[in-house]
């Protein structure tokens, strides 16, 4: 059947239908690339903007603590170490979030809480040290190097975190804007 033998009467109706059915197939695609977006929009502002917030606040922390804990080797203020525990612990605090947030980054997540622990623990002995009046400066010398080459680890390790964040984060938004940008095609066509 030709559309020239039709009637004027049926190509309309053919017309129509064809309208219809290429509007309806519009209406689907929106609704799936809608539905789409709305799940990664979710993602990134529940899930990854947080942990990448949390990453970048741990780096800030981290810097602070080390700040804190040579000012408190330095002068020898146990106060100082007072406030490094209170950084240590908003850290940890921080991690457990992380983990809820991306339970499949709980590994790494915890070996990094045990490594600023256990980094923590090994600058108050140090400090201790440095406190008390009959000092073993080649053990504390000693001590000094191992929490260098432990804080130049672990700030790596966190700025590969953090690093990790920003990637995922960017790559959901990238793929956040192309589908919506397939969707206004799809709807102008």
């Amino acid at each position: 059947m030709q559309l020239i033998n039709l009637k004027i009467k049926h190509r309309i109706t053919l017309l129509t239908f064809v309208a219809i059915v290429s509007f309806v197939i519009s209406i689907i695609i929106n609704n799936q690339t809608g539905k789409s977006n709305a799940q990664r929009l979710n993602g990134l502002q529940n899930q990854l903007y947080p942990a990448l917030n949390l990453a970048t606040v741990n780096q800030g922390l981290i810097l602070q603590l080390d700040q804190t804990i040579q000012s408190a080797i330095t002068t020898g203020e146990e106060d100082a170490l007072d406030v490094a525990n209170t950084m240590v612990l908003q850290i940890s605090a921080n991690l457990r979030q992380l983990v809820d947030l991306q339970p499949q980054e709980t590994n790494v997540t915890r070996q990094l809480n045990k490594d600023v622990n256990l980094y923590y623990n090994n600058a108050r002995s140090l400090a201790a040290e440095f406190i008390k009046d009959d000092v073993d400066f080649s053990k504390i010398q000693r001590q000094a190097a191992e929490m260098l080459n432990d804080i130049n680890y672990w700030l790596n390790n966190f700025l590969k975190r953090n690093r990790f964040y920003l990637n995922n984060f960017n790559r959901v938004f990238k793929q956040l804007l192309r589908a919506q940008t397939r969707q206004k095609i799809a709807f102008y066509s």
